[in-house]
């Protein structure tokens, strides 16, 4: 992909405090207060891909390759200076910066709404208050017109994924203070939106049990075994079976239940992301409910059950991605994880010693 070495040091700028850009949803830019409407789609990819990395040169080739993808014209670089160059005049001159090798954006990065987001998130002694300001400034899917494009979609799925984090972290503030009952409200609407998240009903069920409502509370463990059996033929993890029986028991610990030690880093990747096999260090998040599905078949072939998974797409829809994802959880959990070519193509097999937990058959083309 192009634009591998988008990325340079800081600038060393003052930064443009007039202008506020928005990414947690539809694009949105503020200049002085005032809304500015931006009409082309072009302008808005730029725009966005820049504000993903305030302060830093994105290279134009990555520039291009975000505004027509693999197919751009001959006089590509000179449309993308136009393009620039009708952002500056609606954003003002000092806003973007030609700097090699492309362009950087000059703002602070607390002036968009992503970086801000990204402060509460990895703050892991935030308040109530503060995550409950950053939730406020939630807007829709981030990225949105974009989130299904090679370079916007691996950022908007991990913003999804620590707008849910941080909707749990919340929920489990909530327990700690006492205030059960507003945690029953928040976790009940958080496990209807995610059926499958099993973090997020184990708060649930602790919420409901605290509040003198066991049978509830165990009504949730069965509806959501009933779910991930019949859709995924797996049990739930140990640790939640743990929490039922001691709901049963009448014996619930008087903490939150902990979120698994294995989930993916919530980190931001640097951007572009290059393509990432099975030892990548750099962890995709989002498609939970997939990853769930692989997780639990893996899960069951590690208990001795032969297991094999099948991920079909369209092409470049991140299917090798979400595959080497799947085997870096594994290998979080204990199983070894190489890869292997098939079809010119490359899928992770996991196992523990000599035996496979999964596989994906040569039939099957995995890279986009």
């Amino acid at each position: 992909m192009a634009g591998q070495n988008s990325e340079q040091s800081t600038l060393g700028h003052q930064p443009n405090y007039g202008v506020l850009v928005r990414l947690l949803g539809p694009l949105g830019v503020e200049v002085d207060g005032r809304e500015i409407r931006i009409g082309s789609a072009s302008q808005r990819r730029i725009l966005s891909l820049l504000a993903l990395s305030p302060g830093r040169a994105i290279s134009t080739s990555a520039l291009v390759d975000a505004v027509w993808a693999e197919d751009p014209p001959e006089t590509a670089l000179m449309s993308l200076r136009n393009q620039v160059s009708r952002l500056r005049s609606l954003l003002g001159r000092d806003f973007i910066e030609a700097t090699p090798p492309g362009y950087a954006l000059r703002v602070d990065p607390s002036l968009v709404d992503r970086h801000a987001f990204d402060a509460v998130v990895s703050d892991g002694a935030a308040s109530i208050e503060q995550i409950d300001e950053a939730l406020s400034g939630w807007r829709g899917p981030p990225l949105l017109e974009f989130a299904a494009e090679m370079w916007a979609r691996p950022e908007a799925v991990r913003l999804a994924e620590a707008h849910l984090v941080l909707q749990e972290r919340r929920i489990a503030l909530l327990l700690e203070q006492g205030l059960c009952d507003d945690a029953v409200v928040s976790a009940e609407a958080l496990s209807i939106a995610e059926p499958v998240r099993e973090h997020t009903h184990a708060l649930l069920m602790t919420a409901l049990a605290r509040t003198g409502r066991a049978g509830e509370a165990l009504q949730v463990f069965t509806a959501f075994r009933r779910r991930v059996v019949d859709e995924f033929g797996v049990e739930p993890s140990a640790s939640l079976r743990s929490l039922e029986r001691s709901i049963l028991d009448g014996t619930i610990d008087a903490s939150p239940p902990a979120p698994s030690p294995a989930r993916a880093s919530l980190a931001p990747a640097p951007f572009p992301n290059a393509l990432v096999v099975a030892n990548s260090a750099l962890p995709m998040v989002g498609r939970e409910v997939e990853l769930t599905a692989i997780g639990y078949a893996i899960k069951a072939s590690l208990d001795g059950g032969a297991q094999t998974v099948i991920v079909k797409g369209e092409p470049g829809i991140g299917k090798t991605r979400l595959v080497a994802e799947a085997a870096r959880r594994a290998a979080n959990d204990g199983a070894q994880c190489f890869t292997a070519a098939a079809m010119k193509s490359w899928f992770p097999v996991c196992g523990r010693s000599r035996r496979s937990c999964v596989s994906w058959s040569e039939r099957v083309l995995l890279a986009g």
